[in-house]
């Protein structure tokens, strides 16, 4: 049924339970390119993707630093706030300019 050899089939299964992904995936690649109609490759290949972004997404979120609820807010405030101001000084200058004519 699938056209990975036994021997490929263990040591992948080998680097999986290892979770040495990074080593796994370009052998799961050269599988690909070389049978792209291979099912079970497609899926190892697909599961190790997966696993190494999910992995990458956990390790930007652990070194990112925390934002808390109050920074948000003053963030927040302060953007609404510069917006207000421009809106008034738009607001203002357009009063001024029928004023002038």
């Amino acid at each position: 049924m699938t056209d990975i050899s036994d021997t490929s089939r263990a040591h992948i299964v080998h680097l999986l339970e290892e979770q040495k992904y990074d080593e796994v995936l370009p052998i799961l690649s050269d599988l690909r390119e070389t049978n792209p109609s291979d099912r079970e490759s497609r899926v190892y290949h697909l599961l190790v993707v997966r696993i190494l972004v999910l992995r990458w997404n956990l390790s930007r979120t652990v070194t990112r630093p925390a934002i808390d609820s109050s920074t948000m807010a003053k963030r927040t405030i302060k953007r609404l706030a510069s917006v207000v101001r421009v809106s008034e000084r738009h607001y203002w200058r357009h009063i001024w300019l029928k004023a002038a004519m």
